[in-house]
């Protein structure tokens, strides 16, 4: 939605990006029906600890707005459409992975970069 992608940006002009997520994604009550509106996320928000007035301020500001569309236009041009979307390595990961998955490849782009094992012992196989 918009008005909750402003607010992430919002939020993280004050240092307060991650409980902002936690607490939108936690108050979702479905996707895409319009539970979002700008009084309702700027509750969320100051539950997620960011100042009112500058959020709402911010919120309806030309550079929330702008920021967002130019992500949005990014994410379009590398083929991204969906939420997970990520890259290891140059390597598109669409949704949700396990810990193992996402660890092994994570893994794999460190030991190309540095030269490591692609995999470290567990400490129950330590000696």
């Amino acid at each position: 939605s918009m008005i909750t992608a402003k607010g992430a940006y919002c939020a993280n002009e004050q240092g307060k990006y991650w409980p902002y997520a936690h607490w939108i994604y936690s108050n979702q009550v479905s996707e895409n029906q319009g539970d979002f509106n700008t009084e309702r996320v700027t509750q969320i928000a100051v539950a997620a600890g960011v100042e009112e007035q500058a959020f709402s301020g911010c919120l309806a500001s030309e550079a929330a707005l702008t920021h967002v569309a130019e992500t949005t236009s990014k994410a379009l041009g590398l083929g991204i459409n969906s939420t997970p979307t990520m890259y290891i390595g140059g390597q598109q990961i669409v949704g949700l992975k396990g810990i193992a998955e996402l660890s092994a490849l994570i893994d794999a782009e460190l030991a190309k970069a540095t030269g490591a094992p692609a995999a470290w012992p567990s400490a129950s196989t330590n000696p």
